[in-house]
């Protein structure tokens, strides 16, 4: 994977992280316990920043699929979007980051180590 390549996946993942964290704290705003459906600003803006953010990582997907084997980047990809979430579901969420976390991270990221180099 060149350099430039690695610059787009790198925003890529982000902008997808970052509209899992967006759609994530907008549910919390926008259902209650019931998940009856609450209308409130913060909310609807929260979901249109994440689909802002989804549009993004789908384009520039797009991009990074044409210089790069399937086989390779989407394993990459997928490998830093779980690691990402979990980070930031520690950082934004409290969410524990268990050992089964640690041993499943562990284990992608040597998948996409072993995948990545030829």
């Amino acid at each position: 994977m060149i350099i430039n390549s690695f610059f787009w996946v790198v925003i890529a993942v982000l902008c997808n992280v970052l509209a899992q964290t967006s759609l994530k704290k907008a549910s919390e705003l926008l259902l209650d316990t019931k998940n009856t459906w609450i209308f409130n600003s913060s909310g609807l803006i929260l979901v249109l920043f994440g689909m802002l953010c989804y549009s993004i990582a789908f384009f520039l997907t797009l991009k990074i699929y044409k210089s790069n084997e399937l086989s390779v980047i989407t394993p990459v990809m997928m490998g830093m979007i779980f690691i990402f979430t979990i980070i930031i579901s520690l950082l934004i969420f409290n969410e524990p980051i268990t050992t089964k976390k640690i041993a499943g991270s562990s284990l992608i990221i040597i998948g996409v180590l072993i995948v990545s180099f030829k």
